[in-house]
């Protein structure tokens, strides 16, 4: 009975469109300062992409 109650009312709730959340992105470079550039360089890459609104 609820069930084709939801049916009947699913027509008029609200939609929302499909979100995804990310607590935090790790990057753990060696210490070299070549390691931490690269690191930098794909964290930055990264960031390009969500803010472009690519999917990955």
């Amino acid at each position: 009975e609820l069930l084709a109650r939801f049916q009947e009312a699913r027509g008029q709730l609200q939609q929302r469109p499909r979100t995804i959340t990310f607590r935090q992105v790790v990057i753990t470079p060696e210490a070299t300062e070549d390691a931490v550039a690269a690191a930098r360089e794909k964290a930055q890459a990264i960031l390009d992409s969500i803010n472009a609104g690519e999917d990955f």
